[in-house]
């Protein structure tokens, strides 16, 4: 039965009940999802557990009636002394009280001393106990915040996720993918790595750096740190129990039942500490600077990816290039900005190019890169392209320029996760609406561009040219791109 059932059956409160498992007087047996399974045994035994407290037996007694080191009889022999005991200590108050009172002396006047002797006559009171105890259960501090648990959690996971970024962006070299699917993989790899540090945090220090922010701390039921496997496997029932295995949206409702389970006092399934008892979940404090250095650490981090990704932006070779450190370069950015266009061998030419039919990714384009050397270092780079048609209307991009510009003008000592902008580099490339026009960058580039058009009807610049009818259109264009210094 659910612990609300034993509530109504039994008459205790669930703070009482709490109480009593706490103090060992009652080990229901545990559901697979960590929740209480409560039997009718459970339910006599805390009918017992009642009647002896309403009888005033001390907890100890009770213990050591279920241990059998103790007969019902001794127990209560011994409980009839005590509550003679008692009686005496109220009769002996009552009559204090009284003469008190009939003496008529005011708070101001009164001497406590003699009527403090008076309480103190021989027989002394061993245990007065005027009422029955109300025992109540304490649940465990960290159970009142259970989001600052959460927010713990979700800034080690960020510590895995910057980690995991800047191992993939400035290690290798690789962008992530986007969307669905990347940040799937994304959450995974966050949790791998979360596999390999947590335990060892827990192990040694008893905390983890989200958990030390809050000021929450992990133990044994010993007081001792967790041992490794202890930690371990922890962890893996917090990624599987708390979190649903990282499977979408079921991960959500794994989080909720956990939320739930924490707001009502429960256990989590993952703080059981093997065969001596439930691990210590403690809370230094609930100030509430903790939840704003939280709030701070996540600002923090949406900082510091901005930066991983802006310093992965730059291009693998940095300050004065040589012609095939150049190329390199480009094809970098073709790939990490994913553009469908043709890499560049050590030579300028085209990588891609179809051995069949002669066909490249640029399509009707032809576009030719190459480089100009002042001293055996790349000084300035020319963008060439050309196209002949006479029937099909002739799309073309400017995407090869703006590569190259990059790759340029990236590899610049100035530049750096601080102030290189890529998207204001091509912004300003794009933003000409000129066929012709000459560009000086920020006085670091210099940009010049020529075109010639032949046969098209309509000379406005724009990306879509058609040909005149009957007539074979040609486009040329160079682009030239210096480095000012």
């Amino acid at each position: 039965m659910t612990i609300k059932e034993l509530e109504a059956l039994v008459g205790l409160t669930r703070s009482n009940i709490r109480f009593y498992e706490q103090e060992g007087l009652l080990s229901p047996a545990r559901q697979a999802n960590g929740y209480r399974d409560y039997s009718q045994d459970d339910a006599e035994t805390l009918a017992k557990i009642k009647l002896f407290r309403q009888l005033q037996l001390d907890l100890d007694s009770i213990h050591a009636l279920q241990a059998g080191d103790l007969s019902l009889d001794q127990a209560l022999e011994r409980q009839l002394q005590v509550l003679e005991t008692d009686q005496a200590a109220l009769d002996r108050a009552r009559q204090v009280c009284q003469a008190l009172r009939e003496s008529g002396t005011s708070y101001a006047a009164l001497d406590p001393a003699p009527w403090l002797d008076q309480l103190a006559q021989p027989p002394v009171p061993a245990s007065p106990r005027y009422a029955p105890p109300q025992d109540r259960y304490a649940p465990p501090e960290t159970t009142r915040h259970p989001w600052r648990r959460y927010f713990a959690r979700t800034v080690d996971l960020l510590i895995c996720g910057l980690l995991w970024e800047a191992v993939c962006r400035l290690g290798f070299r690789w962008n992530p993918p986007d969307g669905f699917w990347g940040s799937l993989l994304n959450s995974y790899v966050s949790w791998f790595l979360l596999f390999l540090w947590e335990p060892l945090c827990l192990h040694f220090w008893g905390t983890t750096p989200g958990k030390a922010l809050f000021g929450l701390s992990v133990r044994a039921a010993d007081g001792e740190k967790l041992s490794w496997d202890a930690a371990m496997g922890r962890t893996w029932d917090v990624f599987g129990k708390g979190n649903g295995y990282g499977i979408p949206v079921y991960s959500l409702w794994r989080q909720w039942k956990s939320y739930r389970l924490c707001q009502a006092g429960e256990r989590e399934p993952w703080e059981d500490s093997g065969p001596d008892g439930w691990e210590q979940y403690t809370i230094a404090d609930a100030r509430a600077w903790r939840c704003w250095a939280c709030a701070g650490a996540h600002i923090l981090a949406v900082g510091l990816a901005v930066l991983i990704a802006l310093q992965a932006m730059l291009p693998p070779n940095r300050g004065p290039l040589t012609a095939e450190e150049f190329y390199e370069n480009y094809n970098f950015y073709v790939d990490h900005l994913r553009v469908v266009t043709d890499h560049l061998d050590e030579n300028g030419q085209s990588a891609d190019v179809d051995r069949l039919t002669g066909a490249t990714l640029s399509g009707m384009v032809k576009y030719q890169i190459s480089v100009s050397l002042t001293e055996g270092v790349v000084s300035g780079v020319t963008v060439n392209a050309f196209a002949e048609t006479m029937k099909k209307t002739l799309i073309w991009s400017d995407a090869e320029t703006q590569l190259a510009l990059l790759a340029l003008a990236g590899s610049l000592r100035s530049q750096n996760c601080f102030n290189f902008r890529p998207r204001a580099w091509v912004k300003a490339l794009t933003q000409q609406t000129q066929w012709d026009f000459d560009l000086n960058l920020w006085d670091l580039v210099h940009i010049t561009r020529s075109t010639q058009l032949e046969g098209f009807e309509n000379v406005v610049y724009s990306h879509i040219l058609n040909p005149r009818p009957g007539e074979t259109a040609v486009f040329r264009q160079e682009v030239q791109i210096r480095l000012t210094d």
